[in-house]
């Protein structure tokens, strides 16, 4: 059996990647090469 204090990390990282990627599809493009060319 996984250990619970792993599992919870391994879960903690799922969830702030699924964030990051939903930040990412959400952002306008625009938005992003705003901010590239400044």
């Amino acid at each position: 059996m996984i250990l619970d204090g792993d599992l919870t990390d391994w879960s903690d990282a799922c969830d702030r990647l699924i964030l990051d990627a939903i930040a990412v599809y959400v952002a306008p493009p625009a938005a992003a090469q705003r901010a590239k060319e400044e």
